[in-house]
């Protein structure tokens, strides 16, 4: 008994002596958590056009009233139409991410289906599903669907005939020994085959591209030889011989080849660097010409990012080029005289890093150079020019009419007026982090402190350092907050008073490994409640915990798995709308497969369909009143409207 005694009272005089948390928010009363019942409703998604491309995927010439006009498409979903050497905008965007210029129409392509699309009566000749591959020679289109190849006469406007030659992905047509022959290739570790355009029949024997992990693309048939492109370089194959063996004409080098052109006087090809070089397609990357037998002819700088897809034409009776990029530009050049023509289309949407929301009309999207871009919801249009910064941008925040921003190199913070959108001031300290807006106080996260700074005085208030791990910041109750996580304890701090107010370790659920590591994905309002949002890698269970005790606030969401892989599910934003939790979600199995998904976390459920995608959601922002914006996959910008 007495020592019972003596432990009640040791653990007695323990709690009476622990110190009690100030913060305002640590007070308040419990919540019942949302119901389940009231889940959101969508309204969307819009997808808000800039008038440019994210990258572009590819650039056809074509005509309109008889003067000269380049037609792109890009990863935006929209098919451009521009003047000549001016690139002004002379038609409204159409739908789709391939087009190519068949004489007088336009064959435009996206995910699901394809159309011939005449730009003159702006009405479609005929539709077809999305083309496994496509080629174009003396006026005959050929299209493939993966179980045949279907002919179409550009000027009769009608199908011709369907020839049996199953899984073509890559084709071109021309004429051997006066026999007319498409060449196709099927994919990695196949063969070239050849075949008679007319009736279907093969032509020859197979042979192969010489390197079993080669995927020839851009194929070209020049006389007796076809000219492709492979991660080589560009190659040209004899196809007149009865065994022919490729020969690697323009080896790649340092850089990679991404396009390619060939004709019986020029050879051009496109590069970019390629990841094992250091290079993610976002370096400056040249076209390089070469003469038939490879020889170096010179090169054409300009693009900021890899060059995705070239085309040769003709305007006011000179040879032209026409190119596309990474960098979301479509560029016009002289190859002669390696000159640009031309400035090129503006209002590209270069990789839109950073999102953030005024109000449900106006919004600002940050892009991966630095530049500011205001938007007007409602119009689904930018409001004036881009606001250009130091570049680095590594966050934004808005208050009422002014934008924030931090930036990595110089280190540094930057304030915007957004209705005159030049800049007002640049604040001491320099924060390059997350950066959160409260009663006048401006957050931010730089070099493991976390600074506080009074945006009407334009001063620092203070700075702390927060626990060692990963720091997220947030509002409880409208109060900031720092989050840390470290090897799977998190510690919760009150930016105000610099006050630790609780640590907890957090165990896996049923059936997740206790190795695998936490991830921070939300600290805000779980309706009138704080919460601290978390994932573990390889599951798919989204917990909401309380920052006090770290217990769950509601069972555990689990996402749908696709199938029995090792998904993880991932947070690539959350925010607050009418008293909800709301996120979007990506289900990820590696780099290259994943779905994303808009879900209403409070009520359980997924909002809108799911989006297969290998790019990830790179932006998120919403406001209390039901605007969600999204930037991603893609490089699409989407606004929700979502209501009880």
């Amino acid at each position: 008994m007495a020592l019972i005694w003596l432990l009640v009272s040791a653990c007695t005089s323990t709690q009476a002596d622990a110190p009690t948390p100030s913060s305002s928010w640590t007070s308040a009363k419990p919540c019942p958590s949302p119901s389940a019942a009231t889940a959101l409703k969508a309204e969307g998604p819009r997808l808000l056009d800039s008038g440019g491309h994210g990258d572009v995927l590819t650039v056809s010439f074509g005509s309109l009233g008889g003067e000269p006009i380049a037609i792109s498409a890009g990863a935006e979903g929209k098919v451009r139409f521009w003047s000549l050497p001016g690139f002004q905008p002379v038609l409204e965007p159409v739908a789709g991410t391939s087009a190519l210029w068949l004489g007088r129409d336009v064959l435009v392509s996206g995910d699901k289906r394809a159309s011939v699309w005449n730009p003159g009566t702006r009405r479609v000749v005929t539709r077809l599903p999305a083309p496994k591959g496509v080629t174009l020679h003396d006026g005959l289109l050929y299209v493939s669907d993966g179980e045949r190849v279907r002919v179409w006469d550009t000027r009769a406007r009608t199908w011709r005939r369907s020839l049996p030659i199953r899984r073509a992905e890559e084709m071109a047509a021309g004429t051997l020994r006066g026999q007319d022959i498409l060449v196709t290739h099927a994919g990695l570790e196949e063969p070239f085959r050849l075949y008679d355009r007319h009736t279907g029949r093969p032509v020859g024997k197979p042979f192969y591209s010489g390197d079993e992990f080669a995927d020839p693309d851009d194929l070209v048939v020049i006389g007796d030889t076809l000219h492709y492109r492979t991660y080589e370089g560009l190659h040209v194959a004899d196809l007149t011989a009865a065994k022919p063996r490729p020969s690697l004409l323009v080896p790649a080098g340092e850089t990679r080849f991404r396009a390619a052109l060939a004709t019986s006087d020029l050879l051009i090809g496109g590069r970019r660097v390629p990841e094992e070089q250091g290079g993610d397609g976002s370096l400056a990357s040249p076209i390089e010409l070469f003469s038939p037998t490879g020889k170096p002819l010179g090169s054409l700088q300009g693009h900021d990012a890899g060059i995705t897809s070239l085309a040769l034409g003709t305007v006011d009776g000179t040879r032209v080029l026409l190119s596309g990029s990474e960098d979301n530009t479509v560029r016009l050049w002289d190859p002669a005289t390696r000159r640009r023509l031309g400035s090129g289309p503006a209002g590209a949407i270069d990789g839109v890093d950073h999102l953030a929301l005024a109000d449900d009309r106006l919004a600002v999207a940050a892009e991966e150079n630095g530049a500011l871009q205001v938007w007007d919801l409602a119009e689904g249009k930018p409001v004036g020019a881009r606001m250009t910064g130091p570049g680095s941008l590594t966050s934004l925040a808005v208050a009422g009419s002014v934008a924030v921003t931090g930036h990595y190199d110089p280190p540094s913070v930057h304030l915007w007026d957004l209705n005159t959108r030049k800049p007002l001031a640049a604040l001491p300290g320099g924060a390059v982090g997350p950066l959160l807006v409260t009663g006048g106080r401006l957050v931010g996260l730089a070099d493991r402190r976390i600074h506080t700074w009074d945006l009407t005085a334009r001063r620092p208030l203070g700075t702390f350092a927060p626990p060692p791990g990963t720091t997220r910041l947030g509002l409880f109750h409208g109060e900031p907050v720092a989050v840390t996580l470290k090897d799977n304890t998190i510690s919760v701090r009150d930016v105000t008073t610099h006050e630790q107010v609780s640590t907890f370790a957090v165990p896996p659920l049923v059936g997740e490994r206790s190795d695998s590591p936490l991830a921070l994905g939300h600290a805000g309002m779980y309706g009138c409640a704080p919460a601290i949002v978390v994932t573990r890698l390889e599951s798919t269970a989204i917990r909401v915990l309380d920052p006090m005790t770290g217990r769950d606030l509601a069972p555990p969401l689990t996402v749908p798995r696709p199938d029995e892989s090792l998904w993880t599910a991932v947070l690539d934003g959350t925010g607050e709308v009418a008293g909800h939790l709301v996120a979007q979600v990506t289900l990820q199995l590696d780099d290259i497969v994943q779905h994303s998904q808009l879900w209403d976390l409070s009520a359980g459920r997924p909002i809108g369909p799911s989006q297969p995608t290998t790019r990830r959601i790179t932006a998120f922002a919403t406001t209390p009143t039901g605007t969600v914006l999204v930037s991603g996959p893609d490089e699409k910008l989407q606004a929700w409207r979502l209501t009880p």
